[in-house]
């Protein structure tokens, strides 16, 4: 986005849409994240409320720290108002969507369908969008601190604004509220630096004053308290107010830990005692280096040493009373043994596992279609399969079914048996399947302590290992993992990414034979644009041909949203196009890896923004070139007049030279409904897309193929709860192949 149009938004608090882009007597069936129809234009044209606050397809950084403050304050209190509440999502692929809805826990709608409701926004910054009896009452409505004014243009009768998210969100509230909703609060006695009494008067959203100085009008507001306060000032200031900390005999206390005032630095973010409905923020140095980043969480103690500094206690608040924060063990993290902070003895309390669900029994039953075997698998709520040949020619997928993790084997003797990997009654999603000695690695997200980490288990086909963590044990969720196997020696990688507040930073770590390498962090491309921003996500591993390991990946910046890659752990270098400017840079994004065993190739989704004006998302092909250690201009492979939208290709190699790639599309077309493509390049040419999925709504393919060369797709199915997954094995003669 270019920094004008976003200086633009900042700068307009309210615009009253005069004119729509679209009517909502214009508006078509419309559909959630999971294909639900919902009559949208009945809510638009409702006496009552209507509330939709979009997301970006770019993914910026605004648009990943808002998420708990929009569900919160805008929809949750539309809806109390008895209005209806939405939130918007029209160009990202589902599977990405769902990690929004998992990581804020979104339990709102995600309207997803159709594009020409970019209409009513045409902007990808976060705002909120507000109709009544059939206007358009907001179209370009700043996301912070304004519940009052947009409670009173929608008649609500009661609103109440919740503090939520983290110390960047709470920043986000203080500096771009745009009417001096906030204090930045100085020691008293000090000198207030020059540079933030310009502040003060550029950004028209604090006044800045010194402690002393604070008057009832000024305790209301959200408060930045930021210097070296002394002890005494500080705990009198906060004596006997409701916050989740205490300043006591000359130490900060939190939970059952103590640290000396004088010789520690913290920040520190909760609701403001004096009013709950804005935030109290303190950051004290004494003189200390801040880890970075830190950004993300809600309170972080720290000491520097000569050598380096240590985070002595950090994590999230218990936010389950919105006005009322409370220290939660479970989300306290420490660089060091957290006993040796305590205030006096106490014992750390371990996490139990999980107990067990009652589940019906995996079920699985097959069938001949119009384009071979058709396996169908699960009951409800079946999501995000991954797919896997292993060495001996049998085939392995798995998925989310309801929260668990499922597992089925379709041996070569054409045998299927099942395997329940997670039951319990902490929710997981997002499985991914690597095989190494022998054995079936499962990777997926699981929230069994308050965050989504990474968890694998291994299965030899009899025995099924205990979780092991594989991502970090650190206050954040972990999205979009990716896995890939070395068939060569036995070795695997698996990829994720960090979700900190307004970074995603991607990880990686390697496994050979059950020996775990230390995580690293994949390196990205330089942002240019911006500095110390780094959002990278939806990484994609393969080995290739010289044994290797490579990954690509979405990042946003230097591009809008580009695909970017290279060797680990080396630099990266761009897969879609460069330039200058990074308006002028290709967007695409979700890519997926794969080798032939000679070449290492890349496909990926094009631009998606312009399908609301009806032109066609593209699906692209890239090869590598050893020799110039360069990346082909991304080739066209999609088919304009056959598919509007097209989502998550995945692709792979069989041995004559083939090369086959999957896609989700869907048609132009109100009747229309997304299905699984197969296109395949033989000599170098693609031959026309083949719809394989049938008549059933059809997401997320993933594609292999087994040690005879027969073919594999897997997707998700189906509309709503009834989703179940799918898995092909391909009749080539369906096709024109012999």
């Amino acid at each position: 986005m270019k920094k004008w149009a976003v200086l633009s938004i900042l700068l307009t608090s309210l615009l009253f849409c005069t004119q729509s882009g679209i009517s909502p007597g214009e508006i078509p069936l419309t559909e959630d994240l999971w294909g639900n129809p919902i009559r949208l234009a009945e809510y638009l044209n409702s006496k009552s409320p209507t509330v939709i606050v979009p997301f970006s397809t770019s993914n910026c950084g605004y648009c990943l720290i808002d998420g708990y403050y929009t569900e919160l304050n805008y929809l949750t209190n539309n809806t109390r108002a008895g209005g209806g509440s939405f939130h918007m999502d029209l160009f990202n692929p589902q599977a990405d969507v769902y990690t929004f809805q998992k990581h804020f826990g979104w339990t709102f709608p995600i309207l997803t369908y159709p594009p020409s409701l970019h209409r009513l926004h045409r902007d990808g910054f976060p705002t909120v969008l507000s109709f009544r009896q059939g206007d358009q009452k907001t179209c370009l409505f700043h996301n912070y601190d304004r519940v009052d004014s947009l409670g009173r243009l929608l008649g609500w009768k009661q609103a109440r604004q919740y503090p939520s998210g983290s110390y960047q969100m709470a920043t986000r509230l203080i500096f771009e509220n745009f009417h001096f909703d906030a204090v930045w609060v100085y020691p008293a006695g000090s000198q207030i630096p020059p540079r933030r009494l310009e502040q003060q008067k550029k950004w028209k959203s604090f006044s800045a004053k010194n402690l002393d100085r604070l008057t009832e009008a000024d305790l209301k507001k959200h408060l930045f308290l930021q210097g070296d306060f002394s002890f005494r000032e500080i705990a009198d200031f906060l004596r006997n107010q409701d916050i989740p900390f205490r300043f006591v005999n000359h130490q900060i206390r939190i939970g059952s830990y103590a640290f000396d005032y004088d010789s520690t630095g913290f920040h520190v973010v909760c609701p403001n005692p004096f009013n709950p409905s804005k935030v109290l923020v303190i950051q004290v140095q004494h003189g200390q280096q801040i880890p970075k980043p830190s950004h993300y969480l809600d309170y972080l103690f720290y000491r520097t040493t000569p050598d380096s500094t240590i985070r002595l206690l950090y994590g999230h608040f218990d936010k389950s009373d919105p006005f009322h924060w409370k220290f939660s063990e479970g989300r306290a993290f420490s660089e060091m043994n957290k006993t040796q902070l305590c205030a006096g003895k106490c014992e750390i309390p371990q996490t139990p596992p999980p107990p067990p669900r009652e589940t019906a029994p995996i079920r699985v039953t097959h069938r001949r279609s119009p384009h071979g075997e058709l396996y169908t698998l699960g009951s409800k709520n079946c999501r995000l399969p991954d797919l896997l040949a292993d060495p001996s020619g049998n085939i392995w997928i798995s998925w989310e079914e309801d929260g668990d993790i499922h597992l089925a084997e379709i041996a070569t003797d054409g045998r299927i048996v099942t395997r329940k990997i997670e039951n319990d009654r902490s929710d997981s999603y997002f499985p991914r399947l690597a095989v190494a000695d022998g054995k079936i690695w499962i990777f997926y997200l699981n929230n069994r302590e308050h965050y989504y980490w990474l968890y694998a288990r291994q299965f030899d086909g009899l025995r099924l290992s205990e979780a092991l963590l594989v991502s970090p044990r650190e206050p954040y969720d972990v999205v979009t993992p990716a896995a890939a196997s070395d068939p060569a020696n036995g070795d695997l990688a698996v990829a994720w990414s960090a979700w900190m507040a307004n970074l995603r930073l991607p990880f990686y770590r390697r496994i050979s034979h059950n020996i775990f390498s230390k995580i690293k962090e994949i390196p990205l491309y330089s942002a240019i644009y911006e500095k110390n921003y780094r959002n990278a996500w939806w990484p994609s591993l393969c080995y290739g041909p010289d044994g290797a390991l490579r990954a690509v990946w979405n990042q946003h910046y230097p591009a809008i949203c580009g695909v970017f890659g290279g060797t680990l752990p080396n630099p990266p270098q761009p897969i879609t196009r460069s330039a200058k400017k990074m308006e002028d840079w290709e967007i695409g994004g979700y890519p997926s890896l794969f080798t032939d065993g000679k070449k290492n190739y890349v496909v990926w989704e094009g631009d998606a923004w312009n399908t609301w004006q009806g032109k066609s998302q593209p699906i692209k092909f890239s090869v590598y070139d050893a020799a110039q250690r360069h990346w082909s201009i991304g080739e066209v492979i999609s088919l304009p007049e056959q598919t509007l939208l097209n989502q998550t290709p995945t692709g792979t190699a069989t041995g004559e030279g083939t090369i086959w790639v999957v896609y989700s599309g869907r048609p132009r077309g109100n009747n229309s409904h997304w299905g699984i493509y197969l296109t395949f390049r033989q000599e170098k040419r693609w031959s026309a897309p083949v719809l394989i999925s049938g008549e059933t709504s059809a997401r997320h393919p993933r594609i292999v193929a087994d040690r005879q060369n027969n073919l594999w797709i897997s997707w998700h199915q189906g509309v709503g709860t009834a989703m179940t997954i799918g898995l092909l094995k391909l009749d080539r003669q369906t096709i024109g192949l012999n």
